[in-house]
């Protein structure tokens, strides 16, 4: 029975142990069983089920839902972005990345969710059932930090490329347009009749070391030149913190005290 046990759950089975209490599963449980995976499965005559999820390798990326802060979605080196309820200390729900997942983020709005991995991909989810909606690549690197803009336009993706990629998100008002902070976009362009890709519209460059953490500001009020800009700003591990027009990618060499909020 073991091999066929193995094979419904794509995982070796390290332990079994006879149960007769109860937990909280549909299958009448026989048997608990535990996983190279350090998953824990309810076994009995209604089937098999998975009671509590395990990492069976380094986790990388954590992030809470903007609007259910209870929903935490993680990344790790298994290849799979996993979400738990932090309520019930439940495990919801995951899916295969293809790939090595390093960082994770959700929308503004948390309809979407951003997964970045080694050798540079980045797939796009939807956040309640992790359909996938989007896949791109435009460098060769571990994405380790990404991040959506306030008003939910842009996406910036930092890389250990020394670069920051930064893509429209499709994100608009129910009349198509582009809405500013502290409006929020909350309608996917596909949903209003368009293709539905992320779009990358700037780089920015400048960094001499991995791009390790990465924010937006609100729209600034001074200098009188940015009045009204939300700036893209960054550091690396070589201790720079830069600043950039996420539109067009170009450093912005004012002084950190003269950008006002």
């Amino acid at each position: 029975a073991l091999p066929l046990l193995q094979q419904a759950m794509f995982q070796a089975v390290q332990t079994v142990l006879q149960y007769e209490g109860e937990l909280p599963c549909k299958v009448a449980t026989t048997f608990i069983i535990g996983t190279e995976q350090n998953d824990i499965y309810a076994m009995g005559l209604g089937g098999c089920e998975r009671v509590m999820k395990g990492f069976a390798q380094d986790v990388y990326g954590v992030a809470a839902h903007p609007l259910k802060p209870e929903m935490i979605a993680t990344v790790c080196e298994s290849g799979s972005v996993d979400v738990f309820d932090a309520k019930t200390r439940s495990h919801s729900r995951c899916t295969d990345l293809g790939f090595l997942g390093r960082s994770v983020c959700f929308s503004r709005e948390g309809s979407h969710m951003a997964i970045g991995g080694k050798k540079g991909r980045v797939r796009i989810v939807a956040s309640t059932t992790l359909q996938p909606l989007a896949l791109f690549k435009f460098v060769d690197s571990t994405i380790p930090v990404m991040k959506y803009s306030p008003n939910n336009q842009y996406l910036a993706v930092g890389s250990h490329d020394l670069c920051i990629d930064v893509y429209d998100a499709g994100f608009r008002s129910d009349d198509g347009s582009v809405q500013q902070y502290p409006k929020m976009n909350k309608r996917w362009r596909k949903e209003l009749g368009g293709t539905g890709e992320y779009v990358r519209v700037a780089r920015c460059e400048g960094h001499s070391a991995s791009v390790r953490f990465l924010d937006w500001s609100l729209p600034l009020a001074n200098p009188p030149h940015l009045r009204g800009m939300t700036i893209l700003q960054s550091n690396c591990a070589g201790a720079e913190i830069l600043y950039y027009d996420p539109a067009t990618g170009k450093q912005i060499k004012a002084r950190c005290h003269a950008l006002v909020l």
